[in-house]
């Protein structure tokens, strides 16, 4: 090859777009939850004005992320991220986005048969309305059938751009649930009980003293006549 030869070679080496990294599909199976690093793509909305039909259809503005929870910081820029679910057997999933606080979460399904299915939930949806009333954060339920793969677009709007994110076998999540519950009530019972045991002996303590100084007063008058 001559030089001229190698020029032309680097030279459009240099022209040619670099191939798009693109995230695995994540396969569901028996375990009781699923992180999704190295499964995730998340896409930047400057303007914060773009569609779920634009940013579905812009292939070319998604990047791959291997963080288990992107975190971009705070900032006023709308982030999507989005990520492909697939399984051998039939599933019922829960998709937990464990951060109270948030503003607004959306998330949007598209069926194996061109099902478009839209769930919120956040500080600004009333609790009755959310796609899942669970008191402590969002919660999505995701259907999936055998090998029929689904994908999952999720939109986070709030001061502090977090995605804390993570998907459940549903019994494991409630169990899970149900057991962090019974902890967090015993532990506030017990501190109450604890609590109401000092007062008590606190008030006790007091009054009695409160008597003991009556009936000294008491005796030292009848004793001074």
């Amino acid at each position: 090859m001559t030089r001229m030869q190698a020029f032309a070679c680097f030279a459009a080496l240099m022209v040619l777009p670099a191939p798009r990294i693109t995230s695995s599909p994540l396969i569901v199976g028996d375990a009781p939850s699923y992180l999704l690093g190295g499964h995730l793509e998340i896409l930047q909305d400057d303007t914060g004005a773009k569609s779920f039909a634009r940013v579905s259809s812009d292939s070319a503005s998604w990047k791959a992320t291997t963080q288990d929870e992107p975190n971009p910081g705070f900032t006023t820029t709308v982030y999507w991220v989005r990520f492909e679910l697939e399984s051998p057997s039939p599933q019922q999933l829960l998709l937990a986005f464990d951060w109270p606080l948030v503003n607004l979460v959306n998330l949007h399904v598209i069926h194996p048969d061109g099902t478009l299915e839209h769930m919120a939930s956040g500080d600004r949806i009333p609790f009755a309305e959310r796609s899942l009333p669970y008191r402590f954060y969002p919660l999505f339920p995701i259907a999936l059938q055998p090998n029929r793969p689904a994908w999952c677009y999720v939109q986070v709007l709030d001061v502090q751009s977090v995605f804390p994110l993570s998907l459940w076998n549903e019994r494991a999540f409630f169990r899970k649930a149900d057991h962090n519950e019974q902890v967090t009530l015993g532990f506030f019972m017990g501190l109450f009980l604890s609590l109401s045991f000092l007062m008590h002996c606190f008030l006790l303590q007091h009054v009695t003293g409160h008597i003991c100084t009556t009936f000294s007063l008491c005796f030292l008058t009848s004793f001074s006549r």
